[in-house]
């Protein structure tokens, strides 16, 4: 039975080799990621990122994306990854030391996590939040 029009980003279901009868209808999640990765290039050249990702095909997804956008300069940029499960509380802390805190905070999550990201993001005085 065909799947038209999964409603998902995630690259594994833009596989028509393992799934022939299905197909999503919005973008997928390393593409969106590329694009935000284009603005940080463009609009924050010079600065420090940290990455807040499900830990999940999801979150894989926005990060590889991310990174793949940035190319030779995400080693530069990315200061802090941390993945985080969909089950830990909202109050979890993120980064660990000052020095690994970014100027620019990338966050794509459920809202669960989005209070504690959100409120992270105002702390270091930026973010580029997605949900």
């Amino acid at each position: 039975m065909p799947h038209l029009f999964v409603a998902t980003g995630a690259t594994k279901w833009n596989d028509p080799q393992h799934f022939p009868w299905t197909m999503g209808y919005q973008p997928n999640y390393q593409t969106e990621g590329r694009i935000y990765a284009q603005y940080v290039l463009k609009n924050m050249p010079d600065a420090k990122v940290g990455i807040l990702y499900q830990n999940d095909d999801y979150g894989k997804d926005y990060l590889k994306g991310f990174e793949d956008g940035l190319g030779d300069t995400a080693k530069k940029l990315i200061v802090l990854k941390q993945s985080y499960e969909v089950t830990d509380p909202p109050s979890t802390p993120r980064s660990s030391t000052e020095e690994q805190r970014g100027q620019c905070l990338l966050q794509h999550h459920h809202s669960q996590v989005r209070r504690a990201g959100d409120q992270e993001a105002n702390d270091i005085g930026g973010s580029l939040s997605t949900s």
